[in-house]
């Protein structure tokens, strides 16, 4: 684990100015920045009220200028919806307008409201992704397709950019074991799953890994192993007190939100009762930076490796506390994890 971001749906209670909760967005995106995370995912949503991020891009451009070091990820992008001629151009044009930090995620996820929006059934939004996903990837990395399906058609399509220094990185995002794993076996992508905490995900994990690396040798799988990037909630204080006392500002409308759109029932008839099962069961991790770091420690050991893990974003906390649990997980929980500091606790150990 040498890699470290946070997943931004975003999450915002239908209570607040949708203006100022995306521009809250975006200060933290350069938060991250100056504190030195490696990589933000937008997500993209048409329903629900409360994750009202339509196009990711737009936002990753608005911040592009605005930033340093941080890449700039989309995910998921909703292939099924659009043609993928649109989501190539787009995902180049970012790249070039942050200078080469763009990052692409896919996968045939979605939520229910979101296609029952388009018309559309879980069957075909998976069929198309499947197919959308070698389209885009082949104009993402330069080919000139033709190609026609019952909801889209190419005639010699060509992205006009090429990316900025490099090819764009691409993610396959995988709650569980993919269907039909053979579709992405040949494609140079990486691997996401999010809500990687959740128990009933978490137990899976080697064999998700398992799945996804068959079709490889076993060194290049050991490798590829770097670009597997693991997700879950995190909020954390100077104490673990002071952490659940944080939390009560906004985890109720996060569970209801979570409860109706993903069916996802967190065991306990309070709001009490429910953060002790969100940290008694591994789902979220709420404490000090040592918990965090505890935590992540194994998860790590029941994985076998991962190279990324992404904090989702929440808004279980008001702006401040949630600005203190990013900066407290940079400063802490990242160089412990990374093992920064071990020439310098060494030398320290060594002093006569």
């Amino acid at each position: 684990m040498n890699s470290f971001g946070v997943y931004l749906s975003p999450f915002h209670p239908v209570r607040e100015n949708p203006g100022l909760a995306i521009e809250r967005d975006l200060a933290l995106i350069c938060l991250l920045d100056r504190l030195a995370y490696d990589i933000v995912w937008i997500g993209e949503h048409h329903t629900g009220g409360m994750e009202i991020v339509a196009a990711p891009e737009i936002l990753a451009s608005a911040v592009a200028t605005r930033t340093r070091t941080i890449r700039l990820g989309l995910a998921l992008s909703s292939m099924a919806y659009q043609s993928p001629l649109l989501i190539a151009d787009r995902i180049l044009l970012l790249d070039h307008v942050s200078r080469g930090r763009a990052e692409l995620a896919f996968g045939p996820l979605g939520t229910e409201p979101d296609m029952h929006a388009f018309g559309l059934t879980r069957r075909q939004v998976i069929d198309r992704v499947h197919d959308a996903i070698r389209t885009s990837y082949g104009l993402i990395r330069g080919d000139r397709i033709d190609h026609e399906t019952n909801w889209y058609r190419l005639e010699n399509a060509h992205s006009q950019l090429r990316p900025f220094r490099q090819n764009i990185p691409m993610t396959l995002v995988a709650q569980g074991i993919p269907e039909d794993p053979e579709v992405f076996a040949d494609l140079e992508v990486g691997l996401m799953t999010l809500s990687a905490t959740a128990p009933h995900i978490r137990r899976d994990l080697p064999a998700l890994w398992d799945v996804f690396s068959r079709n490889r040798s076993e060194s290049e799988a050991a490798a590829s192993r770097k670009h597997w990037t693991l997700a879950g909630p995190v909020h954390i204080a100077s104490s673990r007190s002071d952490a659940l006392r944080n939390i009560r500002f906004g985890l109720d409308s996060w569970l209801q939100y979570i409860e109706r759109v993903t069916g996802m029932v967190v065991d306990g008839k309070s709001i009490t009762d429910k953060t002790a099962s969100l940290v008694d069961s591994g789902l979220a991790i709420i404490g000090s930076p040592s918990d965090a770091v505890s935590q992540l420690k194994r998860l790590e050991a029941d994985t076998g490796g991962f190279g990324t893990f992404l904090q989702i974003a929440h808004n279980w906390a008001d702006t401040s506390a949630t600005q203190t649990s990013y900066e407290l997980f940079a400063r802490y929980v990242i160089p412990e994890l990374s093992g920064t500091n071990r020439v310098r606790k060494s030398q320290w150990r060594d002093q006569p």
